[in-house]
């Protein structure tokens, strides 16, 4: 299924399209789901401060809260689990839709939708379906993944030589490292036969690596880094 977002002045859209069904939803201005934006992003990625700051994570809790009924309410009892592509443009690009919540209506339990369905994130729903006619009589490699996750981005780093390690200002401005994304990427791992995977970790998760690892042979790749949103 697609959800295909529309940004606009006065309105913007959602249209919810499935094999059988197109559905049309109005959502509110960009300018006044930007402050959610914002604040989601702002929060989203430091959650070492959210552990901190009780008040930091209620605020995350409340802007996740907001953008999952304005973006998510109007199809949440149509999504079951299944497999979507989301088509989202300007601020929402910046959204990490899967850890929107789908609010349990008694309990107030929070289930992240990345929990309970698989996600795909396109810039255009016409690119899409070119890719699809351009590759659809290619051959699917066999079952199969590369991972690279846990890379080395700060030069503080403790996994550093003692004589590389950085000091100061150029520690401070630094990505901070991503620990869980090495436990995530061994239980990726251990999910395939050790024949059919390929591990890139610390000091190998590099851009050297990636080209030179022929991952087209592989089906799956999972990127445990972080990412840089070009705004152009």
């Amino acid at each position: 299924m697609l959800l295909d977002y529309s940004l606009g002045t006065d309105q913007s859209y959602l249209w919810f399209i499935t094999r059988d069904s197109f559905s049309t939803f109005l959502l509110p201005s960009e300018a006044l789901l930007k402050p959610d934006c914002t604040e989601m992003r702002r929060l989203a990625g430091d959650y070492r401060a959210r552990l901190r700051n009780p008040g930091l994570q209620h605020a995350y809790e409340q802007s996740a809260d907001s953008l999952s009924r304005i973006l998510l309410g109007p199809v949440i009892s149509r999504l079951a689990g299944r497999r979507i592509l989301i088509v989202a443009p300007g601020i929402l690009q910046q959204i990490p839709f899967a850890a929107l919540s789908i609010i349990g209506t008694h309990d107030r339990e929070r289930t992240p939708l990345g929990v309970t369905n698989e996600i795909v994130r396109m810039t255009s729903a016409s690119a899409f379906l070119e890719m699809r006619e351009e590759h659809g009589g290619r051959v699917r490699p066999p079952p199969g993944v590369a991972v690279f996750a846990d890379p080395v981005y700060d030069p503080s780093d403790p996994r550093l030589a003692p004589d590389k390690r950085a000091q100061g200002s150029a520690a401070d401005k630094a990505m901070s490292r991503l620990p869980f994304s090495r436990d995530e990427a061994q239980a990726i791992l251990g999910l395939f036969p050790s024949g059919s995977s390929l591990s890139a970790l610390g000091f190998d998760a590099s851009r050297e690596n990636l080209f030179r690892a022929g991952i087209g042979r592989f089906r799956y790749i999972h990127f445990g880094t972080h990412a840089i949103i070009d705004q152009i």
